[in-house]
């Protein structure tokens, strides 16, 4: 059994770590503890339906930027090479 768990909370499902109350589970998952007393917390979330639970974070595919054309106009009257 692995030490942490990717959770992925339900849609509109708000989640704090337990002992960190100002840190939210974000909507698109994060690593969570799996074993000891913070990892039942989440256990019992699983168990209630509202987290939803890998071993490994989703791969996300990030659209490359497009590259923008840069029109350099010559100066008029300056040394042109």
């Amino acid at each position: 059994m692995s030490k942490q768990k990717y959770a992925i909370p339900k849609k509109g499902v708000m989640h704090r770590f337990p002992g960190e109350p100002r840190i939210i589970l974000p909507d698109k998952g994060g690593y969570v503890p799996w074993v000891g007393p913070k990892g039942r917390y989440w256990r019992r979330r699983l168990k209630e339906g509202t987290i939803k639970i890998t071993d490994k974070a989703p791969i996300v595919k990030v659209a490359k930027p497009k590259l923008q054309e840069v029109i350099v106009e010559k100066e008029k009257g300056g040394k042109h090479d």
